[in-house]
């Protein structure tokens, strides 16, 4: 989206602002989520008007962006409900099976899946080996050794992705907070340098006016003198 020229508007793609909306229409816990139908200015009045994220936001272009965003993530929940209908729909049709054509248990739909999740982010894979952790539980030992080596590399992988992910959002999240910082204390060295350069045509004026006066009275007396010598 191009930068708006319209007086008091900010540059809404770098704008915390814009990400806060972003937040809150994400299900199924976002704040506009959960609360589709309350008014752009109901909203703005008892929510967005008192973050700091919206400081530097004027009513007209939050009202405006978020009309933008609402539309577009409304049309994203209602392909989101359809697919999941056609997901449920498929399975109640085709039902997946428990075990594969081995007959082996199938992992991603196995209790197995959750309990080992749990067991890599508490990082007991760490202290012990593949083969002792699968004997920890009896779950585990429903998969074959080997399988269940790989399983754990696999949930390790999974894991340092997500956490790639997490820090990344972060990094991007303080870079937008500097950003806004850096902007905002630019804007105020200006309004600062604007305002002492007023200041300074103001005195300049002043000064300008005192000695064009204070000269003016010196003609008046000099001319007050010769008419008296006179």
């Amino acid at each position: 989206m191009p930068k708006s020229n319209k007086p008091g508007w900010v540059d809404w793609a770098k704008s915390p602002a814009r990400e806060k909306i972003l937040k809150d229409l994400e299900p199924p816990n976002g704040y506009l989520f959960l609360n589709p139908s309350q008014s752009a200015k109901n909203l703005w009045d008892n929510r967005y008007r008192k973050m700091p994220e919206f400081q530097h936001v004027v009513y007209d272009q939050y009202a405006e962006r978020l009309k933008d965003h609402f539309a577009r993530a409304t049309k994203e929940w209602e392909r989101s409900a359809e697919e999941e209908k056609a997901f449920k729909r498929d399975r109640e049709l085709y039902p997946r099976k428990s075990k594969n054509i081995r007959g082996e248990p199938v992992f991603d739909i196995h209790p197995a899946k959750e309990m080992l999740r749990k067991c890599v982010k508490e990082k007991a894979h760490e202290n012990m080996k593949p083969k002792e952790l699968r004997e920890t539980n009896p779950e585990f030992m429903a998969f074959k050794p080997r399988i269940f080596r790989h399983r754990i590399y696999q949930e390790v992988r999974f894991q340092k992705y997500c956490n790639y992910l997490e820090s990344e959002r972060e990094r991007k999240k303080e870079e937008k907070k500097l950003a806004e910082k850096k902007r905002v204390a630019a804007e105020k060295k200006r309004v600062e340098e604007e305002k002492k350069r007023i200041e300074g045509e103001v005195e300049k004026r002043v000064a300008a006016a005192a000695a064009a006066m204070s000269n003016q009275m010196d003609l008046e007396v000099d001319e007050d003198y010769s008419m008296e010598i006179e």
